[in-house]
């Protein structure tokens, strides 16, 4: 009887904890920490998510999004402050203008023919090896280049002006050895103005080639004086033409101080003789607007006139070849 009792009373205490075991527990210091930083992470989940999304749409877009590497080196407005394959964007990807502006000092070998207006073989011919500094000094006998770019986004203009002075002395000995030496002095002046415009068809971290169009306009100053005791002759001949041209531009950059720039076009396009042109430099970044640059380069013109009806030669053929060296500014 007494365990009846004892067994009844036992049901009915588990009866009533019951209801307690099943009420929620405060949760300790720790367990609630744990459970505010992992709801932390999860609720910020999702936005570091389209972060990346938003990033990775940035770098691979086109327009004014930027290559990562050496193409994430922009300012808030050009120029960067490094080299970079992001030139003629600003750092929100939008188009603006870049100015990048290179005076050379050239010293050419020049290989020049030019007819004088004359039947065939009276014409100036100078053909003079590359000159030395002090070549250039003395007689001020010399060439530069000044090139000037601008990029608007993709796009770019340039203009590049070359000026060329030659000239050279033949001295012929006499024949027979009692008439006097004669002495033939051939000056050759050329001046090229060539404008264009481009479009940048290729664009990743370290790579940008673009593709080049427009036209040339040359003048030349050619003059000749014969001499030979008593008698003396000249002849001088100044013409000038207008050619079209296409090309490429090849920039790479290594790293972002150093640029290394390939250039190469078809002068004289459309007409029966083509010439070219081709540059090859390398530049180094001194500081966000100045830079310095040594190169080589060479051109061919050929400008091809058809004799006239009394035989006389009108053409023109200049190649010119030899180092270069530069500097830039940019802006």
């Amino acid at each position: 009887m007494e365990a009846r009792i004892l067994f009844a009373a036992a049901t009915v205490a588990a009866v009533i904890a019951a209801p307690a075991s099943h009420a929620a527990t405060p949760p300790s210091a720790s367990q609630a920490d744990i459970v505010s930083v992992t709801g932390a992470e999860d609720n910020a989940a999702p936005a570091t998510a389209q972060t990346s999304v938003a990033r990775s749409s940035d770098d691979e877009g086109g327009g004014g999004a930027a290559p990562t590497g050496l193409g994430g080196l922009s300012a808030p407005n050009n120029p960067t402050n490094l080299f970079s394959t992001r030139e003629g964007f600003n750092a929100d990807g939008k188009p603006t203008p870049a100015f990048e502006a290179a005076l050379w000092l050239y010293l050419p070998a020049v290989n020049a023919t030019v007819g004088l207006g004359r039947p065939p073989g009276i014409d100036i011919s100078v053909n003079r090896p590359r000159p030395t500094l002090a070549d250039v000094v003395n007689s001020l006998s010399f060439a530069f280049d000044c090139d000037c770019t601008v990029r608007y986004g993709d796009f770019v203009g340039e203009v590049s002006f070359l000026y060329v002075a030659t000239k050279q002395k033949t001295t012929f000995p006499p024949t027979p050895p009692l008439l006097p030496q004669a002495v033939l002095n051939s000056k050759v002046d050329v001046i090229y103005v060539s404008p264009g415009i481009g479009y940048r068809l290729l664009r990743t971290n370290n790579l940008s080639i673009d593709a080049r169009a427009g036209f040339t306009y040359a003048a030349l100053d050619t003059d000749a004086e014969f001499a030979a005791g008593r008698f003396a002759a000249s002849r001088s001949f100044t013409p000038s033409f207008t050619q079209a041209w296409l090309g490429e531009r090849i920039d790479y950059y290594p790293s972002p101080r150093w640029r290394i720039e390939s250039t190469a076009a078809i002068t004289a396009v459309g007409e029966a003789k083509n010439g070219w042109n081709a540059k090859f430099a390398v530049s180094y970044l001194i500081n966000k607007w100045v830079d310095v640059t040594l190169g080589y380069m060479g051109s061919q013109l050929n400008h091809d006139v058809p004799p006239a009806r009394d035989g006389s030669d009108r053409s023109a053929s200049i190649l010119l070849y030899g180092p270069m060296a530069a500097l830039g500014v940019r802006f």
